[in-house]
């Protein structure tokens, strides 16, 4: 990132400071004025009937929470074999 805006670039380390002055969590588990609104802007440019949001803090999380609404749904299990976690090949 250092090659693109410049090593110690003022205008971002300014922003960095700021907005780390207003932040009180950053624990997904804990609700807080940033991710509600987030929530909120998401779901106001979803069609119809898509108006929740379940914000989570990494992928693994993400992709657990849809296989397990995907169960929920189908009443079906998803599986891989072989497990591709860790796989780069």
């Amino acid at each position: 990132m250092s090659t693109l805006i410049g090593h110690g670039n003022p205008e971002v380390v300014d922003t960095i400071q700021s907005h780390a002055k207003n932040l009180d969590r950053l624990f997904t588990g804990v609700l807080n004025p940033w991710v509600i609104s987030l929530a909120k802007r998401m779901t106001s440019v979803t069609p119809p009937g898509l108006d929740k949001a379940f914000l989570l803090s990494i992928g693994g999380e993400s992709t657990e929470a849809a296989i397990r609404l995907a169960e929920l749904y189908t009443g079906k299990t998803v599986g891989l074999a072989p497990p591709r976690h860790g796989v780069t090949t």
